[in-house]
This record gives C-alpha cells, sequence and structure tokens, in this order.
C-alpha cells in the first residue's frame, strides 16, 4: 500500500470521487492470483468492476479518464498540459531506480556500498531541483492538480521517509498540497489495511 505508483491510481480515484477497494500483494512471494492477473509482476494493477484487467499506473489512470468521462480529467486534454504533465511523470520515474536502491539497503534487503547511498542521494537531490525550476511558483505543474503533481508527491513522501535532502521549495509545495482533504488521501495512513493480500 506504500507504493508511489500505488499512491497515484488512489490520487485519481480520489479525484474522481469512484470507490474502490485495495489488496495488497506480497511482491517478495508473488502469488500465482496475483501473476494471473498481473503476468507482467508489477503493481498497481486495476480490475474494474465489468472484469476489465489493467496494468501500470499511467494506464490505469487513462483508462479511468476515459472510461468515466464526466469525472475529474487527471491528464489533460489540452496537448501543451499533456505534453508537461506526462515528461513530469517520466522524470520522476527516471528517479526511482535511485529511491529503490537507498530503500532496500534500509530494510536490510540489499545493502549498498556508502559511495552508492551518496551517489544516488546526489542524483534525487540534483533532480528535485529540476522539478523545482518546471514548476517556476506555481500551485501546480500545468492549470490544475493532474498526475503531473500526484507523481511529484508520491517522490516527495518516498525521500522525506528515506531521510533525502532535497529542496526545500518542493518540500514546501509538496506540504502545502498534501493538507488538501482530497488529495492528502492519496497517501496510505499506517493503520490502513487492505480487504486482503494475495
Amino acid at each position: 500500500m506504500q507504493s508511489p505508483y500505488v499512491y497515484k491510481v488512489r490520487a485519481a480515484l480520489e479525484q474522481k470521487w469512484l470507490t474502490y477497494e485495495h489488496v495488497s500483494v506480497n511482491l517478495m512471494e508473488k502469488s500465482k492470483k496475483f501473476l494471473d492477473v498481473a503476468p507482467i509482476g508489477k503493481i498497481p494493477v486495476m480490475e474494474d468492476s465489468d472484469g476489465t484487467i489493467i496494468w501500470d499506473s499511467l494506464n490505469i489512470i487513462d483508462y479511468l479518464d476515459h472510461k468515466y468521462p464526466d469525472t475529474y480529467k487527471m491528464i489533460s486534454s489540452y496537448p501543451i498540459n499533456r505534453a508537461k504533465e506526462l515528461n513530469v511523470v517520466a522524470f520522476t520515474d527516471n528517479m526511482y531506480p535511485d529511491g529503490v536502491k537507498l530503500f532496500l539497503d534500509m530494510r536490510w534487503v540489499k545493502k549498498i556500498s556508502d559511495k552508492e547511498k551518496a551517489q544516488a542521494h546526489k542524483n534525487l537531490s540534483t533532480k528535485m531541483n529540476t522539478l523545482k525550476d518546471i514548476l517556476w511558483n506555481n500551485p501546480f505543474y500545468t492549470d490544475r492538480f493532474t498526475i503531473a503533481d500526484a507523481s511529484v508527491l508520491t517522490l516527495t513522501v518516498m525521500l522525506n521517509r528515506l531521510n533525502v535532502e532535497y529542496n526545500q521549495e518542493i518540500k514546501s509545495w509538496s506540504e502545502n498540497l498534501l493538507q488538501d482533504e482530497k488529495i492528502g488521501k492519496m497517501i496510505t495512513s499506517k493503520w490502513e489495511k487492505s480487504i486482503e493480500e494475495i
């Protein structure tokens, strides 16, 4: 439930006022039940009420925007905004490998050297400055809350948990946005439970 990719899908579901049930997945021991619905072996995967199955957070959000056209759009239709939003998503997705290294090291799953750790911290901090430059003191990356903002928010949550130092302006921006009741629901609390684990 703590996956940044899952958070992005939750952001879309919350903004669209769609009800959903969360099923957790044991990614260390992927079950046959999980692999039957997600043969790519990654989360998130969404099964819609009509049985449609979609993999990958970006695909799920795009599907929800099209299936429920009268709900809040997480990806803009206007080409320039859409391009900017998708560029921000690609940029943040490119940052996760360094974050995953630090996460696995912190959890003692796969230890890395001090040099690798320092390099991962440096890479993440440098890239966060680029995200700050793209934002340009605006409340959102485009004209409203979209997948771009959700992607950066999930990244800041991960970096905070990993104790990575990064741009204070982005940190303040993230804290302010997460104060919004609807946006804040994209992040699971440590007490939230899923309906089952597969």
